[in-house]
């Protein structure tokens, strides 16, 4: 297509070029013409001039013969007749000059080339300068300048602000983390040393009639005290007391919710289209994070394989 689109351009140059010789041989003939008219017209001149000369020399001759010797002073007509005959002539040559049809000039040659790439870069640009630079005010370089500068600042403070975004991420969920995992030492204890309610030990029973024997009543320990203090009461007093009552059991230890988190973000990831990120969180959420965040992280990573 190419090929036959080069070769209808070169039958036209070729074309256009046959056109423009025939018309400057048409041109030349016609100045060839003019010249052959020149000449002749010179010939016929120099012809009629040759006569007048012969003419007026016998008319000259005759007049010498038929007058007596002439004075000192007539001596100077013959001339100025040769000088106003040589002006009349000279003005008809100046004004055939000035009438003849002086020939314009040719314009110059196209010079085509043929070359593909130099036509296909050439079309744009002529098409911009002949159609949208009158449409559009010109720039000021200082302008262009800031303005790139301004849209290269910008770009590069997106790109470190979505470089450092994984980044700020996982420091916020760390942050979170340490915060709901760090739990007081004394609760600890408090939640390990404190006795079952249910278990709590009975008094033993102490005979009415002696209401300043009776022990104090138990009051259940505060939250706040770190260990339990025992009480000294006599030995004659003291009862059977049950066996000390056994630890709770410690909750069984929740997953973080950093898993849900990356899960979270790794969406995000995926919705601006970074799947390279998005795929590196749910492998790491897949590896460790709770069951349900671990099973859709392994859909995620099959939806983006």
């Amino acid at each position: 297509m190419v090929a036959t689109q080069q070769l209808q351009q070169a039958r036209e140059d070729l074309a256009a070029r046959d056109a423009e010789v025939q018309d400057l041989r048409s041109r030349v003939e016609q100045l060839e013409k003019l010249k052959a008219q020149q000449q002749q017209l010179i010939a016929l001149k120099d012809s009629d001039l040759a006569a007048a000369q012969k003419r007026l020399a016998q008319v000259g001759q005759a007049q010498a013969q038929a007058q007596p010797a002439p004075t000192a002073g007539s001596g100077g007509w013959p001339l100025w007749l040769w000088g106003g005959l040589a002006l009349l002539l000279l003005g008809l040559g100046a004004l055939l000059l000035a009438r003849r049809r002086k020939p314009t000039p040719l314009p110059p040659l196209p010079r085509h080339d043929y070359d593909t790439a130099a036509l296909a870069a050439a079309v744009p640009v002529v098409a911009h300068h002949d159609v949208d630079a009158p449409d559009l005010p010109p720039l000021d370089e200082h302008e262009r300048e800031h303005e790139r500068e301004v849209a290269e600042d910008a770009a590069a403070e997106e790109r470190t602000y979505q470089d450092h975004a994984f980044e700020r991420e996982l420091a916020v969920q760390a942050q979170r983390h340490d915060d709901s995992g760090a739990v007081p030492a004394a609760e600890h204890l408090h939640f390990a040393l404190r006795p079952d309610a249910e278990v709590a030990p009975t008094p033993p029973p102490v005979d009415a009639d002696e209401p300043w024997r009776q022990p104090p009543p138990l009051l259940a320990p505060t939250p706040v005290a770190p260990v339990l203090v025992q009480r000294k009461e006599p030995t004659w007093h003291q009862g059977d007391l049950p066996a000390a009552a056994e630890p709770a059991p410690e909750p069984a230890p929740t997953y973080p919710p950093i898993g849900r988190e990356r899960l979270e973000l790794a969406v995000a990831y995926m919705d601006l289209g970074d799947n390279e990120t998005a795929r590196t969180l749910l492998v790491e959420v897949a590896a460790a994070g709770d069951p349900a965040a671990r099973a859709e992280a392994q859909q995620l990573l099959a939806r983006l394989n």
